[in-house]
């Protein structure tokens, strides 16, 4: 059995990526394929998405703050803690807190055209076939 593969396919003068990925049905070897137009898949490849930006720049002002908490760990007899230094501990575990409790339990905001109460599938065979860069 192959281990999943990826390779460059042109049809009618479109450059496609192909995706294959080999299975077993019983007893029969199967292989699901699957294409993407060439430039989408290099816009896709070379994009970072907007929530890992936020979730690296967060973690960062995180740590930012943590270290004058983090003193209070690495102090000596000789050190002495400020009130400056117990501020930032206290905003630091006030944004811990919330950055916590927002991955926890995001907003639910409704769509245009949607009830509160009713929720759409995000993800349509019409937007996967947009996301391929199929025709609909």
């Amino acid at each position: 059995m192959r281990s999943p593969d990826m390779g460059d396919l042109t049809l009618r003068g479109t450059d496609y990526k192909l995706f294959t990925y080999p299975f077993l049905l019983g007893q029969h070897r199967m292989v699901l394929c699957g294409m993407m137009k060439t430039e989408v898949y290099n816009t896709k490849l070379h994009t970072i998405p907007v929530g890992t930006s936020y979730t690296l720049v967060i973690c960062l002002v995180l740590f930012l703050l943590s270290l004058p908490f983090l003193k209070i760990f690495m102090m000596n007899v000789n050190d002495r803690i400020y009130a400056f230094n117990l501020a930032i501990g206290i905003v630091f575990l006030f944004l811990m807190a919330s950055f916590y409790h927002h991955h926890q339990y995001p907003a639910h905001t409704a769509q245009s055209g949607e009830d509160a109460g009713t929720r759409k599938p995000r993800f349509a065979v019409s937007e996967a076939r947009r996301f391929a860069g199929l025709p609909n």
